[in-house]
């Protein structure tokens, strides 16, 4: 049997029968932003999210499988804010179309669920990671971002190359080689897909020492490499402050469905570069089976996955 929510309120099917949920579950409730399904805050338990349509062209073995379905409004949208909250993975198609970027641009983003992607002529996705517009106010005082936006990151590494051409992590995550070489190139990745007016320039606060005290200034910022907390919600092997600057949010699929924190398309060899300074020598990286590790920065067998954010007109 699988659990189903139907225009936000639940009820359970499958199998043909319309067995009773638990007591205290979400059974005849409107879901809102802040609901729980049975219990379970942010979602995680929904598997598929469908409209009625799609749900009821499934195939009876599809309907009775134990997944769990949120069946959307009939034209595809849902009511609330269960699209910040639930996992799609949707494929969003092979261009950025100007239909979606006058949607992102008026902040419209019911169309757009954590975990959708569009894929592009390599077979690259390219994945919506966070849709709850993390970086809108955020900068210095006189270059706060207002733009409507949504946060991006390939689902692998773009390219390999040393963090740092030397083993020093002396200039912070603002000094790196990626920073004054390699970021230019992942950033064609992005413009050549999305365009290079909906790349968004943004100003974050960034690491320049491997010191311990208080060291970062602003900087414009573009394709930029995640940080722990980006990936895990939390700090693992960072020592300083000033790794997460103004960026210190978990992107929203990594709680939804945390499979996706891992380069699965690469494993187990696709190891990436965080921005993180653990040392005078080590950044921190995502091994390729998802154990955060400090590294030496001069390392050239690991590889390059940011985000960037992405905005429309």
């Amino acid at each position: 049997m699988s659990a189903i929510f139907l225009n936000n309120k639940q009820y359970a099917g499958g199998g043909g029968g319309g067995s009773s949920l638990p007591s205290g579950g979400t059974t005849g409730q409107v879901l809102t932003k802040k609901s729980a399904i049975d219990g379970d805050v942010e979602w995680k338990a929904v598997d598929r999210v469908l409209t009625q349509a799609e749900y009821d062209a499934l195939s009876s073995e599809e309907k009775n499988n134990g997944t769990t379905y949120f069946i959307s409004d009939s034209d595809g949208n849902s009511s609330d804010y269960s699209y910040q909250y639930a996992f799609r993975g949707k494929n969003l198609g092979n261009t950025f179309t100007a239909e979606q970027k006058a949607a992102i641009a008026a902040g419209n983003f019911r169309e757009f669920w954590n975990g959708d992607y569009w894929e592009d002529q390599s077979s690259r996705k390219w994945r919506i990671v966070d849709n709850t517009e993390p970086f809108l106010n955020t900068g210095d005082s006189n270059n706060k971002f207002i733009k409507h936006h949504l946060v991006v990151m390939p689902d692998d590494i773009l390219l390999k190359a040393s963090i740092n051409s030397s083993s020093s992590t002396s200039g912070g995550y603002a000094g790196t080689s990626y920073r004054s070489t390699h970021r230019s190139s992942c950033k064609t990745y992005f413009t050549d897909f999305f365009g290079s007016n909906y790349v968004a320039t943004h100003r974050e606060a960034l690491s320049n020492s491997s010191s311990e005290s208080l060291s970062a200034d602003f900087y414009d910022c573009d394709v930029e490499l995640p940080n722990e907390i980006n990936m895990f919600g939390t700090i693992i092997w960072s020592k300083i402050g000033n790794n997460a600057g103004l960026n210190k949010i978990q992107f929203k699929l990594f709680n939804i469905k945390p499979e996706y924190i891992t380069d699965y398309v690469d494993s187990p060899n696709g190891h990436f570069w965080l921005r993180d300074v653990v040392s005078s020598t080590h950044f921190s990286r995502m091994g390729g089976n998802g154990d955060p590790l400090p590294t030496e920065a001069n390392q050239e067998w690991l590889g390059f996955r940011p985000y960037a954010l992405i905005v429309g007109d």
